[in-house]
């Protein structure tokens, strides 16, 4: 016993301190060895195990942990406090490295023998040989129970504030989403009630004048001819009469008459056909969900975008390349599916518009290296059946095209990349919430910068509604 360590742990007035004997040194060696075990049991649970894991010590602070006697512990292995919490893993690992000579520290999950669970932090020592080898293994745990569970009462806390965050945002999103799809919803029947009105009010006087043109034609004709008659029967008119006929270029109005009536026949066909799409659009007069031909609510809203289309200061006329397969007939809800078609043309005009503005504002053209891409100045729109019981609408712009992090966006509420007055960023998020939502489709957007934008729209053919 080195008497240093003596004086350091009792003091100098240790009466075994000045001089010792062998007996002496004994008794110092047991006292001192008494004070370490006391004051390891108030501080530390210690156990001994033999080779084979087996305990051969267990302190008092480790059996009053456990609630089991001392006896009880002697000659089991660690099994008998195993919890089931650690995988067998964990287990494996821990005796693999005791075994081959080193030190395993680490944080156990144990079960008392009244069934309770408590924490401890354990290390591990081997004990060595001559040769190096385990001959007995050195366990000292510190109790962290009340550690464990504060810090799971922590995650617990946690984890119900990112939930509660988590809903607090859905809540705001499908608030947004309400607000725009209100606002939005207004704005078209608002938009639906003057389009109808006006169609209405367009569509009795010009029935009017197209009920008529016919009978006029057919008068006209029968004047015409009469006259022929009197100018055959009376090949010598008097000097008035010549005058007159001189005066008014008579040859010329009968040719141009009857192409004057012609041209407010086909003119009166054509506001017919406006009007026609109009009411197509606006939907008021049909109920909510119905079967419909696509390809009218793409024609309606193209004629309504036809001013838009035509050529604007320096920019060209935007070519619509139609290309159309045989669609049958899709119950939906049509005045939403025309708005959302709507929706993308207006988008797809606004993307040309923008790419041909970009060297006006100083900024660099985005020119198409993609030698399949559409021709400039032009929007194609493509139509077809997918897989059995979907229908498929592609709108293609030749617009400048969007980065990624911007189409990560494109369907957000508010989000717009236009700038103010010129959108508010409801159209994308409202066509979004009626192919997806009401109709339970798919609308996606493919696009890179300088190949253009395609928008993808997909629903049944059977409404999910009217198949429920």
């Amino acid at each position: 016993m080195n008497l240093n360590n003596l004086v350091a742990f009792h003091g100098r007035n240790y009466p075994y301190a000045v001089s010792a004997g062998s007996e002496q040194l004994a008794q110092a060696h047991d006292d001192w060895m008494q004070d370490w075990r006391a004051a390891v049991d108030r501080t530390s649970i210690i156990a001994i195990t033999d080779q084979s894991g087996k305990i051969i010590y267990a302190n008092d602070y480790f059996c009053q942990l456990s609630k089991y006697e001392c006896s009880e512990l002697i000659g089991q292995d660690h099994r008998i406090l195993n919890s089931g919490y650690h995988p067998a893993g964990f287990f494996k690992k821990l005796w693999h490295t005791i075994s081959h000579g080193k030190i395993w520290q680490g944080e156990i999950k144990n079960r008392a023998k009244d069934g309770s669970e408590y924490w401890v932090y354990t290390m591990i020592v081997p004990i060595l040989d001559r040769q190096s080898k385990p001959m007995r293994y050195l366990s000292i745990r510190t109790d962290i129970t009340d550690r464990k569970y504060m810090e799971e009462a922590l995650k617990a806390s946690e984890a119900a504030l990112r939930q509660r965050n988590a809903e607090l945002q859905q809540a705001l999103a499908e608030l947004k989403a309400a607000q725009s799809q209100m606002i939005q919803t207004e704005k078209m029947s608002s938009l639906g009630q003057m389009v109808a009105g006006v169609a209405h009010e367009i569509n009795n006087p010009l029935n009017f004048i197209a009920a008529n043109i016919s009978p006029a034609e057919t008068y006209t004709k029968d004047i015409l001819g009469l006259l022929e008659l009197y100018r055959k029967t009376y090949p010598e008119p008097t000097p008035e009469i010549a005058d007159r006929i001189e005066d008014l270029d008579l040859d010329f109005l009968e040719s141009d008459l009857l192409n004057l009536l012609g041209s407010m026949k086909l003119g009166s066909e054509r506001i017919c056909g406006i009007v026609k799409s109009l009411r197509t659009f606006s939907r008021l007069d049909e109920a909510d969900i119905k079967t419909v031909d696509l390809h009218e609510g793409l024609e309606g809203a193209l004629t309504i975008l036809a001013h838009r289309l035509k050529p604007q200061g320096d920019r060209p006329a935007i070519d619509v390349i139609r290309r159309y397969d045989t669609l049958p007939p899709v119950m939906c809800y049509s005045g939403n599916i025309n708005q959302v078609f709507m929706n993308l043309l207006v988008n797809a005009i606004d993307a040309i518009e923008d790419a041909h503005q970009r060297p006006l504002r100083g900024l660099p053209s985005r020119e198409h290296p993609n030698p399949g891409a559409i021709a400039p100045y032009s929007i194609e729109i493509v139509t077809q059946r997918y897989q059995t019981d979907w229908v498929e609408v592609q709108i293609t712009d030749s617009g400048g095209g969007i980065d990624a992090a911007v189409a990560a966006q494109i369907f957000d509420p508010f989000f717009t990349t236009k700038p103010i007055g010129k959108g508010t960023g409801l159209g994308l998020s409202i066509s979004y919430q009626i192919v997806v939502d009401r109709h339970r489709g798919h609308l996606f957007c493919q696009s890179e910068p300088g190949q253009g934008t395609t928008f993808t729209l997909r629903i049944p053919i059977q409404s999910v509604d009217a198949a429920s």
